[in-house]
């Protein structure tokens, strides 16, 4: 019997001809986005067990199908946010014994075979929990640690932020965050339940007004910056859906 595949339960939900992702003149819809995912989950490494996969890619409207194709796959998604320092992609790389690398190419993306790394953690344990995240907490009140995320409670995750933010498929939230560090309990949120991501590429306080109005954003999910530069905004630019 297979295992519980968020991927799959956002694909049996999807409305497919709904908009799930706009970046300036650029849309996927969710059967777009689905079968981009689906094509590339075909190109990356076979593997019985779950590997683990870094993606080192630009947060953007392309980020999305990657890091979807790594859990559609059955793999273990491992963010790798480009301001890493050498040493700390390094341990990054060592501590979650990483297999493959997704990183940009002139033709969109290549995934690297990495070279084998002894796992410092049950292998047979780790499969067993049916992995789809690593994340490492942001080590400001100590070392900095792995976390796994099964397919099973990020749902759950997501099912419960839910509850509070009340997402469905009439949202189209503006997204102004970095996609390595913000996407299980954000952008797979909105996936499941239906919404619409916007994402702006610039983050100057007129421009998120502008987009904000001009998408008719109903929710917008930043830092305190943005919200501050939103507040010192110049014009009166109309944002009545948010």
């Amino acid at each position: 019997m297979a295992r519980f595949n968020i991927i799959e339960a956002i694909r049996e939900r999807a409305d497919l001809n709904a908009v799930a992702l706009v970046q300036g003149a650029r849309t996927l819809t969710y059967r777009e986005l689905l079968d981009r995912c689906d094509a590339i989950a075909t190109s990356l490494p076979k593997s019985e067990a779950p590997l683990r996969v870094g993606v080192q890619f630009p947060s953007g409207i392309d980020y999305v199908p990657l890091a979807m194709a790594v859990l559609a796959a059955r793999h273990c998604f491992v963010p790798v946010p480009d301001e890493l320092a050498p040493a700390e992609r390094a341990e990054l790389t060592q501590r979650t014994a990483l297999n493959a690398l997704i990183i940009g190419s002139d033709d969109g993306f290549q995934c690297k075979l990495l070279d084998p790394v002894a796992p410092s953690f049950p292998l047979d344990a780790f499969a067993a929990l049916n992995p789809a995240f690593i994340r490492f907490s942001s080590g400001t009140t100590g070392k900095s640690k792995g976390v796994v995320l099964s397919h099973e409670s990020l749902l759950d995750r997501i099912r419960g932020a839910n509850e509070g933010l009340r997402m469905g498929p009439a949202d189209r939230v503006l997204w102004v965050l970095p996609m390595a560090h913000h996407f299980a309990v954000s952008i797979v949120l909105y996936l499941y339940h239906g919404a619409t991501t916007i994402i702006e590429e610039h983050h100057l306080g007129e421009d998120l007004l502008r987009a904000g109005s001009e998408h008719r954003a109903t929710v917008m999910y930043g830092s305190p910056v943005h919200y501050r530069q939103l507040a010192d905004a110049p014009g009166d630019v109309p944002w009545s859906d948010l």
